[in-house]
């Protein structure tokens, strides 16, 4: 048995952005599902990327704006955005504070991206 929060790794740096990951699937290859903490600065973000796979991006801090499937939406604290498998999707922090993200990533059975990611 794993605890959420007993089990991050140290924070990485992928240019600006800080991610925790917690039950990563590439350490656990028979796990569905991951949570990663990510923290963006102002301004920061994502370019247009798409995965096999589903991901739900809750806003826990801060402000964004995603567009997913050419649809954009600003989601601020308490907000949910969902990311269906294969979509094109981006996201935009906004507001002068860095946002903070919970990104929910689960794999579907048939995912052909079996270790998440690389």
């Amino acid at each position: 048995m794993r605890i959420a929060g007993k089990s991050h790794t140290e924070a990485k740096s992928s240019g600006q952005r800080t991610f925790y990951d917690y039950f990563k699937r590439r350490e656990a290859a028979d796990q569905d599902v991951s949570f990663v903490l990510q923290i963006n600065p102002s301004g920061g973000g994502t370019p247009d990327g798409e995965h096999d796979l589903e991901q739900w991006f809750f806003v826990h801090k801060g402000k964004a704006r995603f567009v997913v499937d050419g649809e954009e939406v600003i989601a601020g604290p308490g907000d949910l955005v969902y990311v269906p498998r294969n979509t094109t999707h981006r996201h935009e922090e906004l507001g002068d504070e860095p946002a903070e993200l919970l990104v929910i990533d689960h794999w579907p059975m048939d995912s052909e991206n079996q270790l998440g990611w690389e």
